[in-house]
């Protein structure tokens, strides 16, 4: 089939077709980078991968896959990279077919595998290399295949505020809280709550992703990224000696809603002495309890007090709202600071439901620094 050629203003494109062979050359002499800067992460599971298959060996077309042809005779897979890799993946027998069609490896259909033919929209002469990123938006943004995170990626990745969320993945600190699946990390929404982290020590408790947004799209400063990048880390390092006491991932507080709350709070009384930081977690590890009946003691049905219902409502119902991210500060607060317990209802209550749990005997304050907090020497 000859090549249709068409001229654009910003680049040109030909529509061409290239056997499965030919694709996996480039791959395998590195002539083709199949994770450009704008790529989202490899995503797709095995039962995915093996559904594609199913279809080239049904004889079924596929969707184009769209590659830029660089000047130096090298290749970027704009669009196709899911594809792509899966197409190699089953020519080196780390993947089959389904069930379906009997779980076929590359040996037994070699010929006709290597041989299918691909449909190829080849980009050249690409005015500017941001078009690409464009252009990736602009066929993923309307559909479903993106989620927000692998979009900011594509959209500005120049940005200093996503280089520094994507830096403090890599805090070791961070990655041994262990907050997040395989699953999630693929999809970049570790990403993303690192960006929503980063918006509150910016501009403060905001609506869901307002603050974010706000930051993509003004950026940060280059004065901004190397105190950013600090108080992150040292907010961490302390949740760190936390989770040795408990790990995180095995109480509530490992949830985005719990732990953007322990975060904040965290950030607000980091100049505590840490002994009484960790004190103050040892006590939001009682209120991470059960009752006989294995009811926890922060749930939305909890009836028999009032400040701990309250607060698992709002990690729930509206739970990325603004006024349900202060409220759940102003508990923690309450309950963790405490200077004047007559005048703290929210904290008395705790107290009551804690003496009913326990036994009242068992409930009393003690002073930590400046506060009057629950004695956990009786518990």
């Amino acid at each position: 089939m000859d090549a249709i050629l068409v001229f654009y203003s910003s680049m040109k494109y030909t529509f061409e077709e290239l056997k499965v062979s030919e694709l996996i050359n480039l791959i395998d002499k590195n002539k083709i980078d199949l994770n450009p800067s704008y790529q989202r992460n490899f995503i797709w599971s095995p039962k995915d991968q093996s559904e594609l298959i199913d279809s080239i060996l049904e004889g079924f077309p596929l969707p184009n896959f769209f590659i830029y042809e660089k000047p130096n005779g090298f290749f970027e897979m704009v669009d196709g990279q899911q594809r792509t890799t899966t197409i190699y993946n089953f020519s080196k027998d780390r993947i089959t077919s389904t069930k379906k069609n009997g779980k076929i490896k590359v040996g037994e259909v070699r010929n006709y595998f290597l041989n299918y033919k691909l449909p190829i929209i080849f980009l050249r002469d690409v005015k500017s290399p941001r078009l690409l990123n464009d252009f990736y938006v602009l066929i993923n943004k309307k559909g479903k295949h993106l989620n927000t995170p692998e979009v900011n990626k594509s959209e500005y990745y120049d940005k200093r505020f996503l280089k520094l969320a994507n830096e403090l993945l890599n805090n070791q600190n961070f990655i041994d809280l262990n907050l997040f699946t395989e699953a999630t990390s693929k999809r970049m929404n570790d990403r993303g709550f690192v960006e929503e982290l980063l918006g509150y020590l910016k501009l403060g408790i905001q609506e869901k992703r307002s603050a974010v947004e706000t930051l993509l799209e003004d950026d940060i400063s280059e004065n901004d990224y190397e105190p950013l990048k600090k108080e992150f880390n040292d907010i961490i390092a302390i949740i760190h000696k936390m989770n040795e006491i408990k790990p995180l991932k095995k109480t509530r507080y490992r949830q985005k809603n719990d732990f953007y709350t322990l975060f904040s709070f965290v950030n607000e009384n980091i100049k505590l002495e840490i002994e009484t930081l960790l004190y103050q977690y040892r006590i939001l590890l009682i209120l991470n309890g059960e009752d006989k009946e294995g009811d926890q003691f922060i749930r939305p049905t909890n009836e028999r007090c009032f400040p701990l219902k309250e607060y698992a409502l709002n990690c729930v119902s509206q739970s990325n709202s603004k006024r349900a991210r202060i409220k759940r500060l102003e508990f923690f607060n309450d309950i963790l600071k405490n200077q004047n317990t007559d005048n703290n209802d929210a904290l008395i209550e705790v107290l009551r439901y804690l003496g009913d749990i326990f036994g009242p005997h068992k409930i009393d304050l003690k002073k930590i620094e400046k506060f009057d907090l629950l004695n956990l020497d009786r518990l």
